[in-house]
Parts: structure tokens; C-alpha cells; sequence
């Protein structure tokens, strides 16, 4: 029986990916805490906001921010900050309200989700506005029932979309699977 004797090349390699995959978990519990932060707490009210950055040009909600995610994902999609009786933003707020109702995640994990998903879907050619995503993924999880995970969902609508799905056919896998329980 011959026996290898591992080579330097080898224990370079196994450190290299034990580094990568210590990263990888690293990463991945700091966005499982974010999150679990939004699920723990309810939805705080903040009318009266802090404004340090523009709305439109933050990039992400923190959960210190005292930033209301109806004013903030409804500038965003405006391309301009918007004031806070702006009938855009209270129609940000009902969608937001509406998918919070379907998703465990807060209505401010669920802004920054679909700004995430837009800013993908359009880094592969794909745009679509933040209220078309709140809105169709939102009606998928009712046609599913209970209540979802959005990034699971958000993750879900990429994957379809990048493979060429049209939008209206992107979900119909996702909604078929949960309503047989999978």
C-alpha cells in the first residue's frame, strides 16, 4: 500500500480554501444577524426622518437608520428625493405594508431586497422598477400562502430571469413548488 505524503502545494491549497470558506461562512452570518435584526423587531415608524444622505443616494437601509423605507424606495425609483406626502410614497407604503403581510422580513429588509433585485435584474439587461418587483413577488407568495422569506423568493425571481424567463413565467415554477409544500 503506497501512502502520499502531502506537498507544500497541497497545504497551500487546503489553507487557501479554508480561508475562502471561512469568509464565506463569515459573510454569511452577517447577513442571516441583519436579517434576523428585521425579524426580531416590528416595524418601527419613522415620519420624521434623518436625512445624512440623500434618499435616492443611499444604497442600503442600515437597521440603525432612522429612514423610512416607504420615502426612501419611492425616491429611488423617482430618481429624486421625494417629500413625505408625496402620493408615490404612499404607495410605496401600501406595498411594502402588503408584501410584509406575506414575507417574514420588515417592510425595511424588504426595500432594500428589491432594490437589490432591480440594481441585478439591470446589471444583466434586465430593468424593472422596484413597485412592478414589490408587486409581483408579493402576489406570488399569496398565490402560495403563508408567510415566505422575500430574499429566498428575490433569489428565485434572479435566477428564472437570468435564464430567460419572461417576467409573468419567472414565478410560476416558485408558486407551483410551495403550494405542494416543497
Amino acid at each position: 500500500m503506497s501512502h502520499r505524503v502531502a506537498t507544500k502545494s497541497d497545504n497551500e491549497s487546503i489553507i487557501r480554501w479554508h480561508s475562502t470558506a471561512g469568509m464565506l461562512v463569515i459573510s454569511f452570518c452577517a447577513f442571516l444577524t441583519a436579517c434576523d435584526d428585521e425579524i426580531e423587531k416590528g416595524r418601527v415608524e419613522t415620519r420624521s426622518v434623518v436625512r445624512a444622505l440623500p434618499e435616492r443616494g443611499r444604497i442600503w437601509i442600515d437597521v440603525h437608520d432612522r429612514v423610512d423605507p416607504d420615502l426612501w424606495l419611492a425616491s429611488r425609483e423617482a430618481g429624486r428625493d421625494l417629500a413625505p406626502a408625496d402620493p408615490a410614497v404612499a404607495a410605496t407604503g401600501h406595498r411594502l405594508d402588503a408584501a410584509a403581510a406575506v414575507f417574514m422580513e420588515k417592510p425595511r429588509m424588504l426595500a432594500n431586497r428589491t432594490v437589490q433585485l432591480s440594481a441585478m435584474l439591470a446589471e444583466i439587461g434586465l430593468a424593472e422598477a422596484p413597485s412592478a418587483l414589490l408587486e409581483r413577488l408579493t402576489a406570488a407568495q399569496r398565490q402560495i400562502g403563508g408567510r415566505g422569506l422575500y430574499g429566498e423568493m428575490c433569489q428565485h425571481y434572479f435566477n428564472a430571469r437570468s435564464q430567460g424567463l419572461p417576467p409573468e413565467r419567472a414565478l410560476a415554477v416558485r408558486i407551483e413548488r410551495g403550494r405542494a409544500g416543497r
